[in-house]
């Protein structure tokens, strides 16, 4: 677990990434704060569904929780914000499906624009960690696609995605 040091440096590098070098960023956490600091947009896991996808801006954490347990919101999906609906879709996940005999993700979709940081909340246990698997080429899916640079990745495995420009931290920071 990162101290609190850790995580405003963590968040910066983060940040540096999307503002000088245009990178898209999909940061996984049950951490609200974490998420409201950085995400332009947020995306909720409950049950390996993404059940709300939305503008950053405006969301508040009492909004995210009840989003994340399966409260009712009260909040409507805000618009993209401009710059990031002209930029070019670099990540697009498509109707992705995991098979396990526990949990697993269900249809899960999004995409992320060059520049943009998504922000992926969810109670522990709801499909973070399948999804951060997913992405980093350790768990294979059922069904779906996921796309890099408009171009679908056939064996999402650990070399192709890193071939195709993908990276990862993991949350061991000592790893």
């Amino acid at each position: 677990m990162l101290g609190p040091r850790d995580v405003d440096a963590l968040l910066e590098v983060v940040r540096r990434l999307r503002d000088e070098k245009s990178m898209a960023v999909v940061l996984i956490s049950h951490k609200m704060k974490e998420i409201e600091r950085v995400a332009d947009r947020v995306s909720v896991l409950r049950r390996g569904s993404v059940v709300a996808s939305t503008e950053a801006k405006g969301m508040t954490s009492k909004q995210l929780v009840a989003l994340m347990v399966g409260a009712e919101s009260q909040k409507e999906p805000a618009a993209r914000r401009a710059t990031s609906a002209q930029s070019k879709v670099v990540l697009r996940v498509v109707g992705v499906e995991t098979a396990k005999e526990i949990g697993g993700l269900s249809g899960v979709s999004f995409e992320v624009r060059s520049g943009e940081i998504l922000g992926i909340a969810g109670v522990s246990g709801n499909g973070q960690t399948d999804l951060v698997e997913l992405l980093s080429g350790t768990l294979q899916p059922s069904s779906g696609s996921i796309e890099i640079d408009g171009k679908v990745v056939d064996s999402p495995r650990p070399a192709a995605l890193m071939a195709a420009g993908m990276g990862m931290l993991g949350e061991d920071r000592h790893a």
